[in-house]
């Protein structure tokens, strides 16, 4: 296993839980449509702005609400947790031979997890979603709209939303982050001082992550950046807030495209294999002999 493969089964796992959503979303449209039309109507099939039907809204939203997750959306969100256990598998294979400790890669991997199947199934990562529905009902009733208008509106609406933005990062990020999490945690306990900045470039890789990436760096120089993004001697572009000699290690160059995380990894090196380059470096800062 390889840290390599780690990021491989990460990203198919993320772009597995994000179809489940969209699949979700086209469900949660066709109930929505039956509820929209138990509205009250005139003979032209206009919505009647009447009491009943302003009252009826907030019950339509509720039943919207507590019936959004249902069991196949479960059921995938369970498969993505999974899959992190194999992401987390992957990672603490690699660090084994540097003397990872077990117990600390178990205890991230579990946070990790539980952080993000709550932001999956949690009504405020589709608040967006569920706002635009309340609006649009509210307008219909006010108006007194046609009806098959009103349905028409707000089932496009859910069928083209998605999880909320900051979810929808945090979700897509979470392996990448739960990869860097264990490695962090690792050089914390088992002393782990050499580290290869490691991914494959795209069209979007900035310069910051252009500087690092392929060669091997000392954890003094790595902190050195986040000494450097905190006291605002240094910013790139895309620098996450709270970047500091800490964070660093898990926030790295900050985000890519609409995740708030770049595709580069730290992948731990052995002394033995070190670049003679990257060593001439070190030993010109003083971190080697």
């Amino acid at each position: 296993m390889s840290l390599e493969t780690a990021q491989q089964r990460g990203d198919e796992a993320v772009k597995g839980i994000l179809s489940a959503v969209e699949s979700l979303m086209q469900r949660a449209s066709e109930r929505l449509a039956s509820e929209v039309a138990g509205l009250d109507t005139d003979r032209l099939g206009n919505i009647l702005a009447t009491a009943d039907n302003v009252n009826r809204i907030p019950s339509i939203m509720d039943r919207m609400t507590s019936q959004l997750f249902d069991d196949t959306y479960v059921r995938s969100v369970t498969k993505f947790v999974k899959e992190l256990d194999q992401v987390s598998l992957s990672v603490s294979e690699s660090l084994q031979q540097f003397g990872a400790p077990p117990q600390v890669m178990g205890a991230v991997a579990r946070k990790t997890k539980a952080q993000v199947a709550s932001v999956l199934l949690s009504p405020q990562s589709f608040r967006g979603l569920l706002g635009q529905i309340n609006n649009q009902l509210t307008i219909g009733v006010a108006t007194g709209a046609p009806i098959t208008d009103v349905v028409q509106g707000v089932t496009e609406a859910v069928k083209t939303s998605k999880i909320d933005t900051q979810a929808h990062a945090q979700v897509s990020s979470a392996p990448t982050i739960l990869q860097r999490s264990q490695t962090a945690a690792a050089a914390q306990h088992a002393g782990i001082v050499f580290y290869r900045f490691q991914g494959r470039n795209i069209d979007t890789t900035r310069k910051w992550c252009k500087e690092r990436a392929g060669k091997v760096w000392h954890i003094e120089e790595i902190r050195e950046w986040g000494r450097a993004a905190e006291s605002g001697e240094a910013t790139w572009d895309g620098m996450v807030q709270g970047t500091n000699e800490h964070t660093i290690m898990v926030y790295l160059g900050g985000w890519y495209g609409s995740r708030e995380s770049c595709r580069h990894v730290l992948v731990p090196v052995l002394p033995s294999r070190v670049p003679e380059e990257d060593m001439m470096r070190m030993r010109e800062k003083g971190l080697v002999k």
